[in-house]
């Protein structure tokens, strides 16, 4: 093996593991509240924010995964860790992250999620990847994801995820209580924090402060930069949809509260 080969090598095994995930959910605030924490002298960043190790790039290796992340030798007295929201939607990434990362902290964003598959739905088309209009596209949904659920089971990722599982699942993703049941068979509740989104959106400094204290440091701190980051602007959309769609999550929502044990005020 070649001296260059052997440093690297050396070097990835020095790397950190995160003591931290931010595993969801999509569109909402996701970036902008690890944006903010991560301003927190105590916390080192890896090199990306969205590594999505445990969903897309499982078949890379740890040693791909670990090269991300600062060295252990920067970090005393410090944590690092990353943030892919897509983590939540596959229950798949829950069991390995167990196997990789049995201690660490899960933090979780939920948007209402009527207002969440809308957003999800302009920002796929904003990338041109949705040509259907919002009406059609939530009617398709379901034979566009049955094959593949059918293969894959529920959110179970092979090496080579669908397309349409990560792009077109607007209403699919916003079933909370299914995929939170899944990281609590391997995850302690005192493992994970969930927050509604809306609350950090209309207090941001509280929230801030509260994962502070859920990661363990110094919750006195305020970052100084806080403007939000990732927000997408679409048109009023038509009331029968939004109807349509509050009536698809009550009885969801329901499992959700009933899970968490408290209510979010969505409408």
């Amino acid at each position: 093996m070649g001296q260059s080969m052997k440093k690297v090598r050396k070097y990835i095994s020095n790397n950190a593991m995160p003591d931290f995930l931010f595993i969801g959910a999509q569109k909402s605030g996701t970036t902008s509240l690890y944006e903010y924490i991560g301003q927190h002298p105590q916390i080192l960043p890896p090199s990306k924010k969205e590594v999505h190790f445990f969903d897309t790039k499982y078949y890379k290796g740890r040693r791909w995964y670990r090269s991300h992340f600062p060295a252990k030798s920067q970090l005393q007295q410090k944590i690092t860790g990353e943030a892919s929201p897509s983590y939540l939607f596959y229950p798949g990434a829950a069991q390995r992250i167990r196997r990789s990362l049995p201690e660490a902290k899960l933090l979780v964003l939920l948007r209402d999620p009527v207002d969440r598959a809308i957003s999800s739905y302009y920002h796929q088309q904003r990338k041109g990847v949705e040509l259907l209009s919002l009406k059609d596209a939530l009617d398709a949904e379901e034979k566009r994801l049955e094959r593949y659920k059918k293969k894959l089971g529920f959110g179970w990722l092979s090496h080579r995820p669908s397309k349409n599982l990560r792009q077109y699942a607007y209403k699919t993703k916003g079933l909370y209580a299914m995929q939170l049941k899944t990281y609590f068979r391997f995850f302690s509740p005192y493992q994970i924090w969930i927050e509604q989104a809306e609350r950090f959106f209309a207090e941001p400094k509280l929230t801030i402060r509260e994962v502070y204290q859920f990661l363990e440091v110094d919750d006195d701190f305020v970052p100084s930069d806080l403007k939000p980051r990732n927000v997408g602007h679409y048109e009023q959309v038509p009331r029968e949809i939004r109807e349509q769609l509050q009536e698809y999550y009550h009885q969801p929502n329901q499992e959700l509260f009933e899970l968490l044990g408290r209510k979010f005020d969505w409408q």
